[in-house]
C-alpha cells in the first residue's frame, strides 16, 4: 500500500473561537483527505506534535476519523508522534506518547543546541512530508516558520494554511 504523509504545524495557544474554527476546518478537510486515501488505496501517516493547542486539536480529530472510518476496507491511518528533544529526560515523557500515539519518531536532532530542536524537527517533518496542514494565524513563532519553510521546501500546493481567509 502506497502512503501519504501527514504534517502538522499551528500555534501553542488559540483562543476559543480559534480553536472552535480551527477544529471544524482540519476536521472537514481530514475528512477529505481519508476519502480520498482510501479511493487510492494509501495508508495516511500523520506527523504530529504534542505541545499546544493546536497540536491536541490534531491529535483529537485523528482520532475522531479513525473511530469514523475504521470499518472502511482500504483505510489506515497511523499517527506519530515526532518529538524535538531525545534526551534522556525527555524518554519517559517521549514514551508516555504512545498512550495517545500509534508511534514515536525521533529525528536525527541529537547533536541540535536545545533551542534550536523545534526548528530543526519541523524542518525534518516539513522535508519527510507530502502535504503540510497549518493553522497559523500570526506572522510569528515557530508555527509561522515551520509553515514558511515548509512552503520552500514542498511542492506548490502542497502546503494549506486552515488559518486564511477567515475574517
Amino acid at each position: 500500500m502506497k502512503k501519504i504523509v501527514i504534517s502538522f504545524f499551528g500555534h501553542r495557544e488559540l483562543s476559543d473561537f480559534e480553536k472552535n474554527l480551527a477544529e471544524k476546518r482540519l476536521y472537514e478537510n481530514l475528512r477529505r483527505f481519508a476519502r480520498d486515501a482510501i479511493n487510492l488505496q494509501q495508508q495516511i501517516v500523520c506527523y504530529c506534535g504534542g505541545y499546544g493547542d493546536f497540536d491536541l486539536l490534531v491529535s483529537k480529530t485523528l482520532d475522531r476519523i479513525k473511530q469514523e472510518f475504521w470499518e472502511e476496507r482500504f483505510f489506515s491511518l497511523e499517527k506519530c508522534f515526532v518529538t524535538p528533544v531525545v534526551g534522556d529526560e525527555f524518554k519517559k515523557r517521549n514514551e508516555a506518547m504512545l498512550e495517545f500515539y500509534d508511534r514515536v519518531i525521533y529525528p536525527p536532532v541529537e547533536k541540535t543546541p536545545f533551542e534550536r530542536a523545534l526548528e530543526k524537527r519541523n524542518a525534518w517533518v516539513a522535508e519527510n512530508s507530502d502535504l503540510a496542514v497549518c493553522f497559523v494565524l500570526r506572522p510569528c513563532g515557530n508555527a509561522f516558520s515551520a509553515m514558511r519553510y515548509a512552503r520552500e521546501v514542498m511542492i506548490r500546493g502542497s502546503v494549506i494554511n486552515l488559518a486564511e481567509k477567515i475574517f
